[in-house]
């Protein structure tokens, strides 16, 4: 059996961190200190991963991020169409992974690596579904999640870690059902949206076992904060598959 450790997280680009959405903050955080906790955050999860997935990254925090994991390979895609964002994907140097790049539908982008042990591959990619009213007639994260799939192909074993921005039992969670998927039974809320606590972030696989990895950070409050600089707390699973 074979077992990696993935760690995800939304980390909440600079230009989004707009006051209108976050009336908890008295004033925008400077992004110099936003940038080094981003990077202090993801250092601290690091010595506990082996594949690490990051959304919302911009062209400065994927290099403070790369600049900060020594011994990590990584590989940042920006979003089509020119927006400020993109999606990482980080591997240990010694797993020899193949990283590559992929746009969805014009819109969004994913990152992904592939592991190879013995005969056995697993692949991984980190990526930003488009969020939707629950109830929209055309949701666009289900297309979203029909093209991944379809340009992921067909792996014995694939992994998809993100902000899926939907909730279990919601139309992008019930597409990746319809296509294999399962989740890794995180039950804590791991973003705080319009004064709540919501399960958003994911860690959903097809050929592999999951396992949540419960972590130290805790979305049952307003967030960013003083102490920290996105509203999304990482998620992690143990993955295993043979």
């Amino acid at each position: 059996m074979n077992a990696f450790r993935v760690w995800s997280w939304n980390v909440l680009a600079d230009a989004y961190l707009i006051l209108d959405y976050y009336p908890h903050l008295t004033s925008r955080p400077e992004s110099a200190g936003r940038l080094t906790m981003v990077s202090d955050v993801v250092a601290r999860f690091a010595d506990l991963a082996d594949v690490i997935c990051l959304q919302e990254v911009d062209a400065r925090a994927a290099d403070a991020v790369g600049d900060r994991l020594v011994g990590w390979d990584t590989t940042w895609v920006q979003r089509p169409g020119g927006r400020p964002d993109g999606s990482l994907v980080s591997t240990r140097s010694g797993l020899g992974a193949r990283h590559t790049s992929l746009e969805i539908l014009g819109r969004r982008s994913a990152a992904t690596a592939e592991i190879g042990v013995d005969d056995s591959s697993v692949l991984f990619a980190s990526v930003h579904i488009s969020w939707a009213p629950p109830e929209a007639a055309d949701h666009p994260g289900v297309e979203e999640v029909a093209e991944l799939v379809r340009i992921l192909g067909d792996p014995a074993a694939v992994v998809v870690a993100g902000d899926l921005n939907d909730d279990a039992g919601g139309q992008v969670m019930s597409a990746f059902e319809r296509f294999g998927f399962i989740g890794c039974g995180n039950s804590s809320p791991t973003a705080f949206v319009n004064g709540g606590g919501r399960i958003i972030d994911h860690v959903v696989g097809r050929g592999v076992g999951l396992t949540d990895i419960p972590g130290n950070w805790k979305a049952d409050g307003p967030l960013p904060d003083a102490g920290f600089p996105s509203d999304h707390v990482p998620v992690a699973a143990l993955v295993t598959f043979d």
